[in-house]
């Protein structure tokens, strides 16, 4: 199956949800793959995300993508 070159930006605690650690994560995916098989590949729950952008726009996690995207993924946050 074709793969396509994607780059994931995981910021705040979410760095520290994948086995390799960190802010990005650049991955190769099944060219089918959507937002939400590359979250759960990476082991970051939804109930942990607030924001999804793919390329800057803001986009939910079922969206497709496409060879180069760069998807950014903020976590809720809370505070008082």
């Amino acid at each position: 199956m074709e793969k396509l070159n994607i780059t994931v930006n995981l910021l705040g605690y979410l760095m520290w949800c994948p086995k390799g650690r960190g802010k990005e994560h650049r991955l190769q995916v099944d060219k089918d793959a959507k937002i939400a098989d590359v979250l759960n590949k990476l082991n970051v729950s939804p109930e942990q995300i607030h924001v999804i952008l793919k390329n800057g726009k803001n986009v939910d996690k079922n969206t497709a993508l496409s060879e180069g995207d760069i998807i950014t993924v903020s976590p809720v946050v809370a505070g008082g």
